[in-house]
């Protein structure tokens, strides 16, 4: 798991810290944005596999166990 952050540094920072999120939080831009399909919510969520193409994408907020079904499929 990999997070992008759209957002000035020490803000990300700061969200990472207080959500206690233990997974590595990179900083992006509006290339990366494009490069996905563009960023119309937040969160968005990418599921990508083994081969790296994007297998689901979600828009907004979805329970932890949207994700775990998702990736479980890939195994």
């Amino acid at each position: 798991m990999v997070g992008i952050a759209l957002d000035e540094t020490e803000k990300v920072k700061a969200f990472a810290r207080q959500n206690g999120m233990n997974y590595p939080v990179l900083l992006g831009n509006d290339d990366v944005s494009s490069r996905y399909g563009g960023i119309t919510g937040i969160p968005t969520t990418y599921i990508i596999d083994k081969n790296g193409r994007i297998v689901s994408r979600f828009e907004g907020f979805r329970p932890r166990v949207v994700f775990e079904e998702e990736v479980k499929k890939l195994l």
